[in-house]
């Protein structure tokens, strides 16, 4: 955490001394990603000049920008390549050169999801809602049956549970009051984002694009590539199969 110094209303942020003062990494697949979350770092450590004491070790893959974000410094990297494969590696550099690192996000835009089960009823997502994962899990680890592909998703089959102090994290949102302290954060932070943005043409503007631009499936679309009755097991349970994913 960067330590602040001077006084009244205006703080500043010591450096860090080495790559032993940040604690946080964020992971982004897509460059689009990391654009918008560049636009809310506070302070980039990389821009000035004598770094020596942040070089990442021998074998080290990634292409760091470190910064401080709030109080916290942070390492930001962006995947060479989408999948898991290059998201596994990166971490393990992360984790290799910067050894305090105790939170890893891994953030980008969402895939389709129209539904999610909310207190035990269905709440539609719309574009721009914020989802939070709490667990992990191998899409492409399960049983190839016939004519179709059925992934694991019991508890000891995914790639374990975040530690306890994560967990109970992400219990407390679940709570109203602290998903109304998160979500009034985030409108703020969606407002320096915006600010951000129009000081800087280059960047999207990050604003609603309006009813015209929405695409949308029709009411009565079946999001299933079979029906029922031929034999594929997780379209007979009425989930979205791969098949699927890949015909949209």
């Amino acid at each position: 955490m960067a330590a602040p110094a001077g006084a009244g209303n205006e703080r500043t942020y010591s450096r860090p001394a080495s790559r032993d003062d940040f604690e946080i990494a964020i992971i982004c697949a897509l460059p689009r990603e990391m654009d918008a979350v560049e636009l809310i770092v506070d302070e980039f450590w990389t821009d000035e000049v004598g770094q020596n004491q942040y070089r990442k070790v021998a074998g080290d893959t990634n292409t760091y920008e470190l910064a401080r974000i709030g109080s916290f410094n942070v390492v930001l990297v962006t995947l060479a390549n989408m999948g898991k494969v290059e998201a596994s590696a990166a971490a393990q550099c992360v984790a290799t050169s910067y050894p305090n690192i105790s939170l890893v996000l891994l953030v980008g835009v969402c895939g389709g999801m129209p539904f999610a089960n909310v207190g035990g009823e269905r709440e539609e997502i719309f574009l721009g809602d914020v989802v939070i994962s709490s667990i992990l899990n191998q899409y492409d680890y399960g049983r190839q049956l016939p004519g179709c592909f059925l992934p694991k998703s019991d508890v000891e089959d995914t790639l374990g549970k975040p530690n306890r102090v994560l967990r109970n994290l992400l219990r407390s949102f679940e709570k109203v009051r602290a998903r109304d302290k998160l979500q009034s954060q985030a409108a703020i932070n969606l407002v320096q984002l915006q600010e951000s943005s129009r000081r800087n043409p280059r960047y999207p503007r990050y604003t609603y694009p309006g009813t015209d631009n929405d695409r949308l499936f029709e009411a009565s679309y079946e999001h299933k590539h079979h029906s029922p009755a031929s034999g594929c097991l997780p379209c007979a349970q009425r989930l979205i199969c791969e098949s699927s994913r890949n015909s949209v």
